[in-house]
């Protein structure tokens, strides 16, 4: 990665609010496996008239004065949505070093920084100033002084320590670990007998096993989730997903996906009755979910504990609840995710075990539903891979590989401070009240039943989740 330290430029503002990552980049354009090459589908929707790219000439990045500007400056919530890293892959192939912006999706927030880009957070009264600059105004970051400056005006920026670090170094992930090299090597001899623990082996690689789903319970699956630590890959509805039940899995589930631990975490309720007895609900969520369940319909709620669950998940011992629940105390209760893991929940439920899972996806990627997406660093780290890509593909019939949903719908159920939201009784223009926090898998066939159970309710992709 190529050092960050002064950088100047000119910028073009494209100030919309709530620019998600298949607006930066539509997901059509995710089969390509190399970095190079996105620029040209950046901001596709806005940028061409036609499949044969045919420029609009109303849109800005396609005036002649502003071709050359590689500072954006745009609105709030900059690259919510899906976490695809593409997004950031099509800013830096475009030419784009610097995003300033009113707030970003804390995932595209870390996908731009991983890729040598500088997002920058400022108030809408700065962005507004940027806006009015002329297209060859020159502007310069200062990553050092953590400074703007430009003709109208000085203007500081906030970074983490950290990642000025990595930025003025030009450091990414792999430099970081290579500083460490000596160390690792020292550390990997006086452990030999680690890589021998386990037996099926392919060069210098450990293999994890791999076997088939046969449509009934995974006695294996079961019997690693039942045991301390255990974790495996499990087939759902839309792809592959990390499964564990315990604090010792969960650490090797955030290892594995070297993701954030700030969101809230996803409990698969394998049954009604498991749901009723770990989530706080009123009767109208209540029977939203009972229309799901019915009709085999995926679902995500993000709800409170009711707090004898809560106890009930402190008292195994091991801490677990500080990574399942975000600093609300909430968590997201899944159901209807798929049989095989339904299986393996409901089964584990029955011994007094909860399961836990994320979605088995290298950072900032989709698997895409085959089994081979999971990436090697996830299927190294856990005991068991559970294959079904056939399954998968035959959820979404009338889809490709590439246009196939990868995740549920979420909902949230909570206010800003995680309590669960009134009842509506029938009464209209209510707050809080639901919001749709990510689109996925029968997107429409819940919207409708957020319609028919609830008066007042909201759509804002990306936003918390």
């Amino acid at each position: 990665m190529e050092k960050f330290t002064v950088y100047t430029g000119t910028t073009v503002p494209l100030m919309n609010d709530n620019i998600d990552t298949d607006q930066i980049l539509p997901k059509q354009f995710l089969k390509l496996i190399d970095k190079k090459g996105f620029g040209k589908y950046l901001m596709y929707a806005w940028r061409y008239l036609d499949d044969k790219y045919t420029e609009n000439p109303d849109f800005v990045f396609n005036r002649s004065e502003y071709r050359k500007a590689s500072i954006l400056i745009s609105g709030d919530n900059f690259g919510a949505g899906s976490s695809r890293e593409h997004a950031a892959w099509a800013l830096a192939d475009y030419g784009f070093k610097v995003v300033i912006a009113g707030s970003f999706g804390d995932i595209h927030y870390n996908n731009e920084l991983n890729n040598g880009m500088l997002p920058i957070v400022q108030p809408r009264e700065v962005r507004e100033k940027f806006a009015q600059l002329k297209p060859n105004d020159q502007v310069t970051v200062d990553l050092e002084q953590q400074k703007i400056i430009s003709p109208v005006g000085e203007f500081n920026f906030e970074i983490d320590s950290e990642w000025k670090h990595k930025l003025l170094n030009g450091l990414d992930d792999i430099g970081i670990t290579l500083q460490y090299e000596d160390l690792i090597a020292a550390y990997e001899k006086q452990r030999p007998a680690y890589w021998q623990d386990k037996k099926n082996r392919k060069g210098n690689r450990t293999m994890t096993k791999h076997i088939q789903w046969n449509g009934t319970l995974s006695q294996e699956g079961y019997d690693i989730l039942k045991g301390e630590g255990g974790c495996i890959v499990c087939p759902t509805k839309v792809g592959y997903i990390i499964m564990t039940s315990d604090k010792a899995g969960l650490e090797r589930k955030f290892e594995a996906k070297e993701r954030n631990r700030n969101k809230p975490g996803v409990v698969l309720c394998g049954s009604m009755d498991e749901l009723r007895a770990l989530a706080q609900l009123n009767p109208e969520i209540e029977a939203f979910y009972q229309k799901h369940w019915d009709e085999d319909i995926l679902l995500g709620c993000i709800l409170p504990w009711k707090p004898e669950a809560f106890e009930k998940l402190k008292a195994y011992g091991d801490g677990r609840e500080e990574l399942m629940t975000d600093v609300r105390g909430t968590s997201c209760f899944v159901i209807k995710f798929g049989k095989a893991g339904e299986q393996l929940a409901a089964k584990l439920w029955e011994e007094g075990k909860m399961v836990y899972a994320s979605s088995a996806n290298p950072s900032g990627k989709g698997n895409r539903g085959k089994v081979e997406g999971i990436g090697e660093r996830i299927e190294g780290a856990v005991d068991l891979v559970i294959e079904a890509d056939d399954y998968v593909a035959s959820i979404q019939p009338d889809k490709t590989v590439e246009t196939r949903y990868e995740q549920g719908v979420m909902v949230s159920m909570v206010d800003k401070d995680g309590k669960l939201i009134p009842e509506q009784g029938g009464a209209r223009s209510t707050s809080p009240a639901p919001v749709v926090i990510r689109k996925g898998l029968d997107i429409d066939k819940i919207m409708m039943h957020l319609s028919d159970t609830f008066n007042s309710w909201d759509y804002r992709q990306g936003e918390y989740y």
